[in-house]
């Protein structure tokens, strides 16, 4: 696949959105086994699969997905057949995978992170992980999520600068498509959120290492 090939964009959009949607068919499957063991009144792995459903959810479908979308939807709208940067976005590609692989492994490592609902801290119910000597599960979906938002960021920053440079001629930001100015204030928004997420995702290393709180 040459990087420059005018297809390039959207194929590297389609393998994002399944991607995204393979990561869709996991969290689901972990919330189903979280409903049937509700109905059943089984406990056990209640929290970690609660924890990875949330986690998939939040960092690897819902903005990737869109952002997949948007890589196929905005070029078109805007009148390029390329992105800014078209490397970064196989880049960002790859990282997204590598995240995704890290954070189901952490999950099958014992003990998982069982934060619940609470995933987007990653930190364990009290008494449990916090006290654990073992913090391998912790310290993969912690990595995993840092590099999902790390992908997140870059595909980000791609599609905004690829808006703002990449424009065909005539077509000003006044007559930019509704879909296109959704992606660019959307992408600055997680552009600007995604580094506050990250430090909190390294200050829940330090407490599982440092005994923070």
């Amino acid at each position: 696949m040459h990087l420059l090939n005018a297809a390039y964009p959207t194929r590297v959009a389609q393998l994002q959105i399944v991607g995204s949607l393979l990561a869709l068919g996991v969290a689901g499957t972990a919330a189903i086994a979280v409903r049937v063991m509700a109905g059943s009144g089984t406990i056990d792995h209640f929290d970690a699969l609660t924890s990875l459903d949330h986690a998939l959810l939040g960092v690897f479908v819902v903005l990737p997905l869109w952002l997949g979308i948007a890589t196929v939807v905005v070029p078109l709208q805007i009148g390029t057949n390329r992105l800014a940067f078209p490397k970064l976005s196989a880049v960002a590609l790859w990282i997204y995978v590598g995240g995704l692989v890290t954070v189901i492994e952490g999950y099958t490592h014992s003990p998982a992170p069982s934060g619940g609902r609470t995933v987007f801290s990653v930190v364990p119910l009290p008494g449990s992980l916090a006290k654990a000597t073992n913090t391998t599960g912790a310290d993969l979906a912690v990595l995993g999520m840092l590099l999902g938002a790390l992908a997140t960021v870059l595909m980000a920053v791609n599609l905004v600068s690829t808006i703002g440079s990449r424009r065909t001629h005539g077509l000003t930001m006044g007559r930019l498509p509704y879909f296109s100015w959704s992606v660019l204030v959307g992408g600055i928004g997680v552009a600007i959120a995604s580094p506050v997420f990250i430090g909190g995702l390294f200050l829940v290393w330090v407490d599982q290492h440092f005994g923070g709180s």
